[in-house]
């Protein structure tokens, strides 16, 4: 089982290389983790490399799981999220989703399977139009 440290590591791994190093200090900071985690519903700064949107079709909680799972995603997940609730937590993988897809449309949830390699990432707006999916895996091929 992986650390909560090698979860945020990972995590920090899918930002681009010129944000990185504010996104570990604001990560790691008790006191400035919240100013990370309220940029989350509309995060921008994710390496275009592993970032990919999931189809609308992938709204309900079980065709995320699926995603997820067809990935090789483990049958836990860390949790960085703005919900207290849920932040820093391993849940299982279907706990972590349900979470997600109840939380909405708040948003701004990243569900680490595999740190550094796999990852799943809600925006604000999940289906909500613009032509565009608001569900995304951060993935990095090996």
């Amino acid at each position: 089982m992986s650390t909560a440290h090698e979860h945020e590591i990972g995590f920090v791994s899918f930002v681009v290389k010129t944000r990185r190093e504010r996104v570990e200090a604001l990560l790691g900071s008790r006191r400035r983790r919240s100013e990370l985690l309220s940029e989350l519903p509309h995060f921008r700064d994710w390496d275009p490399r592993v970032i990919a949107p999931l189809p609308p079709s992938c709204g309900q909680a079980s065709d995320i799981i699926r995603e997820l799972r067809a990935r090789r995603a483990p049958g836990e997940a860390y949790v960085i999220s703005l919900s207290p609730d849920v932040d820093g937590r391993v849940m299982s993988l279907a706990d972590a989703v349900n979470a997600v897809v109840q939380s909405r449309p708040s948003g701004g949830v990243v569900l680490s399977c595999i740190p550094g390699r796999l990852a799943y990432w809600e925006s604000e707006h999940p289906g909500a139009g613009h032509g565009r999916s608001d569900c995304f895996v951060l993935q990095r091929v090996a």
